[in-house]
């Protein structure tokens, strides 16, 4: 039993013994932050600052240091090769008076100045002869230019004749080319039903004093180029009733008539046997206008 007293008695003790221990390291802890001051932070700080710069500047200079110790390098060893030179000059100018080889050849300046090896020399290869320029060939004869299309001939003549003032020579320079190039001449043979009818389309035959002329398109087909007679005025009948709005586009205003034409677009028609039938609208500009 007295044991047993003893030992709890034991347990107690260092229990408290760690309490006590605790109580006293957290008190000495508290004291210890309590006597940093705030100042002597800063200026430890401060410290380690300037000691960093120092670091830094060390290195700066030690950078300096081996910069100049490169440079005089470089200077030790362009010294000893201009050394290096000028002294196998002299060994070779007192070699030249002791052993007395007066016709020592000089050597090039290649040689003298430089320690390392000359390149090699080549002798240039000979030019070549030059070859004997040949014979210049005879310039080929033009050939000669395609000849126009005959609707492009028959308008630049129709064109230098519509321009002539005097109807009866106009009459007969415009007969001779209509010969000239086989033209054709056909008109509207409906005008009158046509009249009672106007949404009947016109229908168009070869006549002797028909008021369309026609040329060959010159590919072998049954197509032929067309314009309108410039010798007849081109009146409202004409325009309406005749087939012309049909055949060509023109300026023609309502109770007009005109004495003057030209030519903008040729219209295009195919003869069968007889007849004629549009294919392609034309293009005509009227002028000399007159009140119907």
């Amino acid at each position: 039993m007295l044991e047993m007293k003893r030992g709890w008695m034991k347990r107690a003790g260092q229990r408290a013994f760690a309490l006590g221990a605790c109580a006293f390291g957290g008190w000495s802890t508290q004291a210890f932050a309590a006597r940093i001051d705030p100042q002597e932070l800063e200026q430890l700080r401060g410290t380690v600052g300037m000691l960093l710069e120092d670091v830094e500047e060390f290195y700066h200079v030690t950078l300096l240091i081996e910069s100049f110790m490169l440079v005089m390098l470089l200077a030790l060893i362009v010294v000893g090769l201009v050394g290096y030179i000028k002294l196998r000059k002299e060994v070779r100018e007192l070699r030249r008076l002791v052993c007395g080889e007066d016709d020592f050849a000089a050597e090039t300046p290649e040689d003298v100045d430089s320690p390392f090896e000359p390149m090699p020399s080549f002798e240039p290869e000979p030019e070549p002869e030059p070859e004997p320029e040949p014979e210049p060939e005879p310039e080929p004869e033009p050939e000669p230019e395609p000849e126009s299309p005959p609707i492009v001939r028959f308008l630049e003549a129709y064109n230098e004749v519509n321009d002539i003032e005097d109807p009866a020579l106009q009459k007969a320079r415009f007969a001779s080319l209509l010969a000239e190039f086989s033209g054709k001449r056909f008109t509207c043979t409906n005008p009158e039903a046509r009249k009672t009818n106007p949404n009947a389309p016109p229908t168009f035959e070869t006549r002797d004093e028909g008021d369309f002329w026609a040329v060959e398109k010159g590919d072998g087909s049954d197509d032929y180029y067309v314009i309108p007679d410039p010798m007849f005025p081109y009146s409202e009948e004409r325009h309406r009733f005749c087939g012309m709005k049909e055949a060509f586009a023109s300026n023609y205003q309502e109770g007009k008539t005109y004495t003057h034409m030209e030519i903008e677009a040729p219209a295009r028609f195919s003869l069968m046997g007889s007849l004629w039938a549009p294919q392609r609208p034309g293009k005509i500009v009227l002028s000399g206008e007159q009140d119907a």
